[in-house]
């Protein structure tokens, strides 16, 4: 993979100290020498987007096939696209349910909601991605129903969005907009195969297979050490060179992606902090249900 893009310095950030996933706990890195490489090497492998109408997921897996049968391992190296935990049609969705965004104002199911979001993006000209074996897709209920503290998901929120603690109302809103779905059942019922089976009928370039160890029971063969915000504007991990490079794994969102999807998808001012601040939120709460306590946040 050429480097000679890399990004600005990446540095470790945080901890996420109310984690309670699996992952990560025989991948940790132990000493602040080897955060250091870590992020090094995460800057190193911060490239120019190859294709920026899209999300995938930002599982810490390498790819190994599309549903379109790509496995070419040169092509899935070199393919660099913005990352949004679940993919950008679940990330989207899980945002402007908690946003109350009039596009799915009403829905009865996430399926319902999601396939109007689907209709929005696909009008602004993005394609909806994601993989097999999701554990986004697979927590869409979990992720809500297990909320963080008020004051941890503040303090956290305030990493991404540095005026966080002056939208604390927001911030509430949008959590008392997803217990009340959550409450209401809309999060119940979500299908991940029938999830897959759309994005194989529908964009099967962009439905990712990911590295799976079988043997593997506690985790399905997750190595992340860590999770990467990537905030440089056009720029995104190239997960895949990075773990053949390194041998390591790491998570990653693509922040950018989440500003401009929110400004795009926001109809008022209000809305569009809304959705910024729920496109954060849900990489928290979903992220919290995957990866080990203490897992270190880099950007």
């Amino acid at each position: 993979m050429e480097t000679e893009h890399a990004t600005s310095e990446v540095l470790k950030i945080a901890e996420l100290s109310f984690a309670y996933g699996k992952v990560g706990e025989r991948n940790r890195l132990e000493t602040s020498e080897a955060e250091q490489y870590f992020a090094n090497k995460l800057a190193e492998h911060t490239v120019p987007l190859t294709k920026t109408n899209t999300a995938f997921c930002g599982d810490d897996r390498p790819r190994v096939k599309h549903g379109d049968g790509t496995a070419d391992p040169m092509f899935l190296q070199n393919l660099v696209v913005p990352k949004l935990l679940g993919g950008i049609g679940i990330a989207s969705t899980k945002a402007c349910v908690a946003a109350d965004s009039p596009i799915v104002r009403g829905a009865t199911s996430f399926e319902e909601a999601y396939e109007r979001v689907q209709r929005v993006l696909a009008g602004m000209g993005e394609e909806d991605a994601g993989h097999a074996g999701c554990g986004a897709s697979m927590a869409v209920e979990s992720s809500v129903a297990n909320q963080i503290p008020r004051d941890s998901l503040i303090q956290s929120i305030a990493l991404f969005v540095p005026d966080a603690p002056e939208l604390t109302d927001l911030i509430d809103l949008n959590t008392h907009t997803k217990q009340r779905q959550l409450d209401n059942g809309l999060y119940a019922g979500w299908d991940v195969d029938w999830h897959v089976h759309q994005l194989q009928n529908r964009y099967p370039a962009n439905l990712s297979f990911v590295a799976v160890d079988d043997s593997d029971l506690e985790t399905k063969g997750h190595h992340g050490s860590g999770i990467y915000v990537v905030d440089e504007e056009n720029m995104g991990f190239a997960k895949n060179a990075f773990t053949q490079d390194t041998g390591q794994e790491a998570f990653s969102v693509t922040q950018s992606k989440m500003v401009s999807l929110a400004n795009r998808l926001g109809g008022s001012e209000e809305e569009r902090v809304r959705l910024l601040l729920a496109f954060i939120d849900d990489t928290l709460h979903v992220s919290a249900g995957i990866v080990s306590k203490d897992m270190p946040v880099f950007a």
